[in-house]
């Protein structure tokens, strides 16, 4: 990848620097033909000196937008590239709302059958490698926990569920292929890097959360608030204060307390039916013993509950909670 970028700069580089050398070349030339007129009427006398000299000092100005068609057209093409890549996105997305969704948040489907995510000999791209093949079966009510060797792959695993990894195989849920399900729809992710964003604590836990229905407004159903406090409980942040104000990047929390603020995140979007399944990609790495056993304790009430949970961690305590562990290597195979 580095390599490619390097290839690409140089390149976008050489052009740059020929279409400036020329363009400043002719400028040049030009101004110098300015000032050899100029030389010769001030020779035969047709021109006081004073003109000629306001003229030489005008030359340069009056080239100066040749000198200039260079930056503005590079200008230009970046604002096409970006703009394609905008375009590209928005483009994506509308693809996605537009596909076929099941979203459930429930342990079984409308026609009675068990919710399971289904990985088959999926073999994930990195640059021209894959990685060994994985499968395993992550029913309702269960804990997978995924580990290796650092490399092996757990994170990609993520990444592919979430859309953002190339991989061969198959990965499907309640039945569809997960490449035609919009990951917002039924996954509840928490990586390794909080992501945490300006605003309160409250407000970060319900990113991308959808607008309020009119079942939010039921009495009976459990109100917004309540459910964050839920949340970082079972995070295991019950002493956080949703009202919290943060920085850039969650400025004012520790890296433990950004990382339980991700996971209770995660945990909402269960909580709030919009995901069935909970991906967690190394949520204990920076907890001491203690707040880690009690995380455990937390998901794995939650898949007790009828959750589908994804846990990827080095810590052996992960095992005991877990119904199915999936080990990977790091074998690679040149394509």
């Amino acid at each position: 990848m580095t390599a490619a970028y390097r290839r690409e700069t140089m390149r976008v580089l050489r052009v740059s620097f020929l279409s400036g050398f020329a363009l400043e070349l002719l400028a040049s030339i030009s101004v110098a033909i300015v000032a050899v007129s100029v030389g010769f009427r001030l020779i035969d006398g047709s021109l006081a000196l004073a003109v000629g000299l306001f003229v030489l000092l005008l030359a340069p100005e009056a080239y100066l937008p040749l000198r200039q068609v260079g930056v503005q057209f590079h200008a230009a093409a970046e604002g096409v590239a970006a703009t394609d890549d905008v375009f590209g996105v928005l483009d994506a997305a509308a693809d996605r709302r537009a596909a076929p969704v099941s979203p459930r948040v429930h342990s079984t489907s409308p026609g009675g059958r068990a919710l399971a995510l289904v990985v088959r000999d999926l073999r994930v791209k990195r640059g021209q490698q894959l990685l060994a093949p994985v499968g395993f079966t992550a029913d309702a009510g269960t804990v997978t926990l995924l580990e290796g060797s650092s490399g092996s792959g757990k994170t990609s695993i993520l990444a592919v569920l979430r859309g953002a990894a190339d991989a061969e195989g198959a990965v499907e849920f309640d039945g569809h292929d997960v490449r035609t399900l919009a990951p917002s729809r039924w996954l509840a992710w928490a990586g390794q890097q909080p992501g945490l964003v300006s605003g309160t604590i409250a407000q970060n836990i319900r990113l991308g959360e959808p607008p309020a229905s009119a079942a939010d407004a039921d009495p009976d159903t459990e109100s917004t608030s309540e459910r964050v406090r839920r949340a970082l409980a079972l995070a295991q942040a019950p002493d956080l204060d949703a009202d919290q104000e943060l920085g850039v990047q969650g400025a004012g929390l520790s890296g433990g307390q950004a990382q339980r603020v991700a996971v209770a995140r995660a945990i909402y979007r269960h909580l709030s039916g919009l995901a069935p399944v909970i991906a967690l990609d190394e949520p204990s790495a920076a907890l001491d013993a203690d707040t880690e056993a009690g995380l455990w304790r937390a998901l794995r009430s939650l898949a007790d509950a009828g959750a589908i949970v994804l846990l990827v961690s080095h810590r052996s305590t992960a095992r005991a909670i877990a119904d199915t562990v999936v080990t990977l290597h790091g074998m690679e195979v040149v394509v």
